[in-house]
């Protein structure tokens, strides 16, 4: 059981997006076993895609892709998307010209470099977030978009380092195009699909 098959028995399209190559941890196959209608990986997606110092694709090429997901039916659609831009193992040269933020303090010059690569990579990534939530702001339909990230940054962190005293936790948000209560809670990564299904009265699957 997954969240594609449920979905998919209430009568959703289901799709997946991911701005790497398919065959990046197989995702080719995994994707249809896990129930997926359609998977568009970098390969087949339409425009010259710009990519970082570190080779990945900017991730924000996956505005158009997403959107195309949610034109591509009359229905409603479930998109999964993961996205690469900020990705490391980050240069300990400086490799960005003219960066947007600069980055000084670090114990050393590899340090700062390596952060000051990371943080103007997600500088990108919250402008493709907000042009995203700008376009389906105004989508036709209702709306629920769920972020978060899989994994911390590829830093020497430890427990100690950081304020909430876990390095295996990471941040999450949900919004949405119409009213929905804001709720703060903490949830295992497991829990979140089914999380997001309760607060839209979706009762079926596990």
């Amino acid at each position: 059981e997954s969240a594609p098959y449920v979905l998919k028995n209430l009568g959703y399209s289901t799709h997946a997006v991911h701005n790497n190559e398919a065959n990046f941890y197989g995702r080719r196959s995994i994707f249809p076993n896990l129930g997926f209608d359609t998977f568009t990986s970098e390969e087949y997606m339409a425009r010259e895609n710009e990519k970082n110092p570190n080779g990945w694709v900017k991730d924000e090429v996956l505005t158009d892709e997403i959107l195309k997901c949610l034109d591509s039916t009359e229905g409603p659609d479930y998109v999964y998307t993961i996205s690469v831009q900020g990705h490391g193992d980050y240069p300990s040269e400086p490799v960005l010209e003219n960066p947007e933020i600069t980055v000084s303090g670090a114990p050393t010059d590899e340090l700062n470099n390596k952060w000051e690569y990371y943080v103007n990579q997600i500088h990108e990534m919250d402008d493709f977030v907000k042009e995203l939530t700008d376009k389906l702001a105004d989508y036709p339909e209702d709306v629920v978009l769920v972020m978060y990230g899989d994994h911390l940054p590829t830093f020497s962190f430890t427990n100690d380092t950081m304020k909430n005293a876990d390095i295996y936790q990471t941040e999450y948000f949900i919004w949405s195009n119409f009213d929905m209560e804001k709720i703060d809670m903490n949830l295992q990564a497991y829990q979140l699909s089914a999380a997001v299904f309760e607060r839209l009265r979706i009762s079926q699957g596990y």
